[in-house]
């Protein structure tokens, strides 16, 4: 449902009446749109995809498959296993969630990583250009990060996203 309001045209002036009902029928309109945004919130909690985004503890990264190595052998793609986290409001840092449950997690940059041409993260692993003694890292662990998870076979599985970076040596 959407609902037109007219405004008038440009160089017209606004009489005070005109100028009240114009934003009566925003307020109108806008409460609206509020209440179809709840019921369409209401439908996808009821309809239970399985999608709950939280703040996790990123624990391990693991590399996944050969066929994720570049042309250097270094792997482009991991499997991360992600914990929950809470905020500690007496010390200002995050900390594990007291459950200690560690599910498995990906990271979404990484998931058409194949180590052949351009990453997730813009960088082309087998152009001439790629230095020699550099690689992708894994996201950085030990730090909190915004996930969602979804069940898959009936097991939660996380998703987050980071860049991941390069590093190396540079030759001499």
């Amino acid at each position: 449902m959407s609902k037109v309001i007219d405004t008038p045209q440009r160089g017209l002036s606004w009489q005070s009446g005109e100028a009240l009902t114009l934003m009566q029928d925003m307020v109108q309109a806008i409460t609206e749109l509020q209440l179809e945004v709840d019921v369409l919130r209401k439908q996808l909690v009821k309809e239970d995809r399985g999608l709950v985004l939280r703040v996790g503890w990123l624990l391990t990264a693991t590399a996944v498959t050969t066929e994720a190595l570049d042309t250097n052998s270094n792997p482009t793609k991991w499997t991360y296993e992600i914990q929950r986290a809470v905020e500690d409001t007496v010390e200002g840092q995050w900390k594990a969630f007291e459950d200690n449950a560690q599910i498995t997690a990906y990271n979404l940059v990484e998931v058409m990583n194949t180590g052949i041409g351009i990453q997730g993260n813009g960088v082309d692993h087998d152009g001439d250009d790629y230095p020699v003694g550099f690689s992708m890292q894994p996201a950085p662990v030990l730090r909190p990060y915004k996930y969602f998870t979804r069940m898959i076979d009936g097991v939660p599985i996380a998703f987050f996203e980071h860049e991941n970076a390069e590093d190396g040596d540079c030759p001499a």
